[in-house]
């Protein structure tokens, strides 16, 4: 696994790399991630986005497309493979395809994982669970008893248990469900929480969260929210 882990901004997933444009703490926290404390220099992000990138897919001995991914240095990225991957001894070859910058990558990357479907991606594979037309008209009652947290997390709960949201569907961020009910990052973060525990969704570090397995508990190592 990963050694480090990078906060992401508005969000309750964190990264395995620094993300782009921020600035991070020189030292983890408790939870052992790198917390942002500022804006990286315009500039600095400029030149960051005009960096070649290579899109390389990963396959096994028989042609099985196994992983696709991104890195201005992917031999440097296949050696962290290497260490962190519990499939990457299946690895028989690999190709790369460059891009100018990195945003060209990033969007060729994310439609080849949801059009080739390479058996150990996790991010961009899973479905975007707030496409359905019901969250479309999701919304809280700010004069009810119930805390609006508890709304959001009942709202949810009886999306799942009705089959509208299904098992590996992933949610939106914590900011964009916010913004969307009119309620502060931190009381959507809450309701996350509660459904954490209750195993009605789950957290995958790089991913954020998605509708787990009914048969799934949920207890990640990161619970530090």
């Amino acid at each position: 696994m990963p050694n480090a882990y990078y906060e992401v901004p508005d969000d309750i997933a964190v990264f395995s790399v620094p993300v782009k444009g921020y600035l991070y703490s020189k030292t983890a926290d408790e939870c052992g991630v790198y917390r942002i404390i500022g804006m990286a220099p315009p500039e600095a992000v400029a030149e960051a986005e005009e960096e070649a990138t290579g899109l390389y897919r990963l396959f096994n001995a028989d042609k099985r497309l196994l992983y696709v991914g991104i890195s201005s240095n992917p031999g440097m990225r296949w050696e962290q493979h290497s260490k962190d991957k519990a499939w990457w001894h299946q690895v028989d070859g690999h190709t790369v395809h460059w891009f100018r910058c990195r945003p060209e990558a990033e969007t060729a990357e994310r439609a080849a994982i949801q059009a080739e479907r390479p058996l150990y991606n996790r991010m961009h594979a899973a479905p975007d669970a707030f496409d359905e037309d019901w969250w479309a008209s999701a919304r809280i009652d700010r004069h009810a008893r119930e805390s609006l947290s508890g709304q959001i997390a009942r709202l949810i709960s009886r999306a799942v248990k009705d089959g509208l949201l299904r098992p590996g569907s992933r949610l939106l961020t914590a900011s964009r469900m916010a913004a969307h009910l009119g309620v502060s990052t931190s009381v959507v973060v809450i309701a996350m929480k509660r459904l954490r525990e209750q195993g009605i969704v789950a957290r995958q570090r790089g991913v954020g969260l998605y509708v787990a397995s009914p048969q799934r508990t949920v207890s990640g190592p990161l619970d530090c929210d």
